[in-house]
């Protein structure tokens, strides 16, 4: 069963919500005409008030789910209920047979749920099992520089540029550029950046770039990087997919900041 569909469906409910509303205040106030006249009872105006109460909570259970929770940064509790379930299954897999594979997928896991110390567990093992993986270095990296341990990501990300540059498209490059940023290194973080960006078009490490020149205080620089980025998008150089689009609206805010036309 697919998800309840995005902001226009959350809208919709919204709208109907507050028709819904508007009918019952104006039932309730005639309602209470009604008794005020001893037309009708008061139990009349209780019932009126309490019976469209049960057309109300399983709507209000959906905005909670699908709106609220989301805008706390929290994730909708059937997705959370599935993903504990798909964990347990995971872990018990891997704790039965403690294969490299059932090591990674729940390495995998871990790191989509954002559990990344839990995560980090996994990988040990299985780099301990499989020290040349690339895709647990890259995800061992990804969690430690989640947890606020650039330096300690450092390791893994040059060890994966040096063997494979292009894996992922250019990703480790990117986290490489962004550990090295966040560990101090701001010299060495610009030039895995560039490189992510012009060989291997990556939209989010042109953004890491011209944002790291601008905290250097090279703003010419970062226009230039924007400016050719924004070249690249409109001459459709570079695919863009849904991945892609928050990293194209943090580069039109820098643009707007750094007033390129």
């Amino acid at each position: 069963m697919g998800r309840p569909g995005g902001g226009l469906g959350h809208r919709v409910i919204l709208a109907a919500l507050l028709l819904l509303n508007a009918l019952l205040i104006a039932a309730w106030i005639f309602a209470a005409l009604d008794c005020a006249r001893r037309q009708r009872s008061y139990a009349w105006l209780a019932a009126t008030a309490l019976a469209p109460l049960l057309l109300y909570l399983p709507a209000l259970a959906y905005i909670a789910n699908f709106v609220l929770l989301p805008l706390a940064g929290r994730r909708p509790v059937d997705d959370a209920l599935a993903g504990a379930k798909r964990r347990g299954e995971l872990a018990a897999r891997a704790a039965e047979r403690g294969l490299p594979a059932d090591l990674e997928a729940l390495a995998q896991h871990l790191a989509d749920e954002q559990e990344w110390t839990a995560a980090l567990e996994a990988l040990k093992r299985l780099l301990d099992q499989d020290g040349e993986n690339q895709k647990a270095h890259h995800l061992a990296a990804l969690c430690l520089v989640r947890l606020g341990k650039p330096q300690a990501a450092l390791p893994h990300l040059e060890y994966l540029v040096e063997e494979n540059e292009s894996f992922q498209g250019g990703s480790a490059l990117v986290l490489l550029g962004e550990a090295l940023g966040a560990a101090g290194h701001h010299a060495r973080a610009e030039e895995p950046l560039r490189r992510a960006f012009e060989r291997h078009r990556r939209v989010d490490a042109a953004v890491l770039l011209a944002e790291l020149l601008v905290f250097q205080g090279r703003e010419a620089d970062a226009r230039a990087v924007v400016e050719d980025l924004r070249e690249r998008l409109a001459g459709s150089l570079i695919p863009v997919g849904g991945g892609e689009a928050p990293w194209v609206r943090r580069a039109e805010q820098l643009a707007r900041k750094l007033g390129v036309a």
